[in-house]
């Protein structure tokens, strides 16, 4: 088994270290590691990091990616992904997603949408377009998923997504960290004078990091 975190160290290695060998070999090794069960502890990926190449998934053995994906039931990173983000999303066993600048086609939303019915427990999207948001509109707040982040957002889907907030008897949090603000849905019901709250915070108050 691998040690606790080495996929992350790895990682960090190769794309903030190394940056000008970031590429796929990061995830191929990742994918190996998960494929023959060495994973150890790990529970958390980050496959992305905003280099077209680091988030091409096109070459990657699919099972060995589906070994991968099985092992991280915590928080998964994608970002920029190039390739078969069907794929990618049907094999998540994750309880926190978090999609960085990717467009969300209707066959991606629906997806997402079973998984925070039954097991995703926050969504966080940054810089996400999405091609047929009625999929997560369709969501009753009543499953699994307690929690959307959505920041540098379409003002139109916003509109929408408050209407949405309050048809599900869901809370909003507006938060604004000074360069970037971030609209927090969250399952907690309030009154409805206190709807909206606009605070400034620090980025990590809310675990929000879109670098």
């Amino acid at each position: 088994m691998v040690p606790p975190s080495f996929v992350e160290d790895l990682r960090n290695k190769v794309c903030i270290m190394e940056p000008q060998v970031c590429g796929t070999e990061f995830l191929k090794c990742a994918a190996s590691i998960g494929f023959h069960g060495l994973m150890g502890t790990q529970r958390d990926l980050k496959i992305g990091c905003g280099e077209k190449r680091c988030g091409d998934i096109r070459h990657l053995k699919r099972e060995h990616l589906v070994a991968l994906l099985s092992w991280m039931t915590g928080t998964v990173v994608l970002t920029n992904i190039r390739g078969d983000m069907d794929f990618v999303l049907s094999a998540l066993h994750c309880e926190e997603l978090f999609l960085k600048c990717v467009r969300l086609k209707k066959s991606h939303t629906a997806t997402i949408l079973r998984y925070m019915r039954l097991q995703l427990k926050g969504l966080q999207l940054h810089k996400v377009s999405m091609d047929c948001p009625k999929h997560i509109l369709a969501y009753d707040g009543k499953g699994v998923c307690e929690s959307i982040m959505m920041d540098e957002f379409d003002e139109d889907l916003i509109r929408v997504m408050k209407k949405w907030q309050r048809r599900v008897c869901w809370s909003r949090m507006c938060v604004d960290f000074g360069v970037i603000q971030v609209i927090w849905f969250f399952k907690q019901s309030m009154s409805s004078d206190e709807v909206d709250i606009n605070v400034v915070l620090p980025p990590h108050a809310l675990g929000w990091n879109p670098m």
